[in-house]
């Protein structure tokens, strides 16, 4: 008799392990359904900002006022570097001075820069709202870029407020590259 009130516990006690243990699977598995979609719809913001970005410019240097160094700007004819040097209240806008590094051993010709500002990009916006909102000009700047040294560019951005000038994104295209002959020996 003590043996069967004893497996009766015992098969009572199990069974409401196992009922315990299903319904903790059943909450987990939620939990993981709900995860799966929150990472899914990360992943296609992700996507959709990386598509978004490519399309305004492929090739882009991102900048804030408080931004310090360098950073890579791509071109179809090669690679420069890019620095905010300065940034100021200009008339009805600002005037931003960038330093234009060309570490190659080419001259760019026919500059092309295009420029974007906006306000500051917060993690709770929506990134396709903040760019229609932004503010752009494209400017030619009738000089070349030097190889070997830093250039310098001033782009007036206007209207503009110190709101508006957050995030500034910044292009640039040339027209032609320009490199020197040997003219120490001839190979033909």
């Amino acid at each position: 008799m003590k043996k069967s009130i004893f497996l009766c516990t015992l098969v009572a006690s199990l069974t409401a392990c196992n009922h315990n243990q299903k319904e903790n699977i059943i909450t987990q598995n939620e939990q993981i359904e709900v995860l799966q979609t929150q990472v899914e719809t990360l992943q296609a913001q992700i996507t959709e900002i990386n598509s978004i970005v490519k399309s305004l410019h492929p090739m882009l240097a991102v900048f804030t006022p408080s931004s310090k160094g360098y950073q890579p700007l791509y071109t179809d004819k090669g690679n420069l570097i890019i620095s905010l040097d300065e940034l100021k209240k200009y008339a009805n806008g600002y005037k931003a001075t960038f330093l234009i590094g060309n570490p190659n051993h080419v001259t760019f010709d026919g500059i092309k820069l295009s420029v974007h500002w906006g306000k500051y990009l917060s993690e709770k916006e929506n990134f396709t709202d903040w760019q229609q909102n932004l503010q752009s000009e494209d400017i030619n700047i009738g000089k070349t870029i030097l190889p070997g040294t830093w250039n310098k560019v001033t782009v007036i951005m206007s209207p503009a407020t110190a709101n508006n000038v957050g995030t500034i994104l910044l292009s640039l295209e040339s027209d032609n590259i320009d490199l020197s002959m040997d003219t120490r020996r001839d190979t033909t």
